[in-house]
């Protein structure tokens, strides 16, 4: 059966339609089998999109629906919120209803209590002095109130988090989660140990005010085939007026 022979996909016009029309397929987003799975999406905005997704934790927590989440996917001020659950998560007791009876002090009590510290405006005044950055001085900021020298590999198997940024170099999205830090188009790191800090400070990056953030990757890169690229450092900034974030490699 030729191309023109085979049978079209059928068109559907809500999402789960889409889903059940590739079921016997490949994922057509991902190339793996679409799995029925809870994913949550925390999206930017900065300190305001922090606190609004701590109060959707809550309403979740509420309704029980915490331990159902398989996949949390973030970037700029929603990788604040789920950095810190993320780091919290193996300590959250959930009783029998899934409801996390101590998610107030794990989790929303050190956000609201981020929310009072100015970071930006330090940060920035700092980048302007020879050997500070704007990026490494809210790193430093998040690593003190919030993570305390946690890296990707504190966070657990499941749910799996994973921090959203855009490589300047290839124009693609970077992704940080426990298992893979990776653009498509350069290549991947088993299991990364950058610190969490570092990763959050990527994907909330605003330049040129908030620089973007430069990682040295020190381990195995695994480049992908048709790249010239043998050692990376990444560059990443947060949203610009049109939301991109980003991470920016050089040789």
């Amino acid at each position: 059966m030729t191309g023109a022979d085979a049978p079209a996909t059928p068109q559907r016009s809500d999402l789960q339609g889409l889903f059940e029309a590739q079921a016997g397929r490949n994922d057509f987003l991902t190339g793996g089998k679409v799995e029925d799975v809870i994913g949550l999406c925390l999206s930017g905005g900065g300190y305001r999109a922090m606190l609004y997704h701590a109060g959707a934790l809550v309403r979740l927590n509420e309704f029980g629906f915490l331990p159902r989440l398989r996949e949390i996917a973030s970037v700029s001020g929603g990788s604040i919120t789920a950095g810190v659950l993320g780091t919290a998560w193996s300590r959250l007791n959930f009783d029998a209803n899934g409801r996390a009876m101590n998610l107030d002090e794990q989790v929303i009590g050190p956000i609201a209590r981020f929310a009072t510290v100015g970071v930006d405006v330090k940060a920035i005044l700092l980048g302007l002095l020879p050997s500070f950055t704007a990026a490494g001085e809210v790193a430093k900021a998040y690593d003190r109130h919030l993570f305390g020298g946690a890296t990707l590999q504190d966070l657990p198997d499941k749910p799996r988090f994973t921090f959203m940024a855009t490589n300047l170099q290839t124009g693609s999205g970077w992704r940080f989660a426990k298992d893979y830090a990776a653009d498509h188009r350069v290549g991947r790191i088993d299991h990364p140990r950058l610190a969490l800090s570092c990763v959050i400070a990527a994907s909330s990056a605003f330049p040129p005010f908030l620089s973007p953030v430069r990682l040295n990757f020190e381990c195995e890169f695994h480049v992908i085939a048709g790249t010239n690229s043998t050692a990376w450092w990444a560059r990443i900034p947060r949203e610009g007026g049109h939301g991109f974030h980003g991470i920016m490699g050089a040789p």
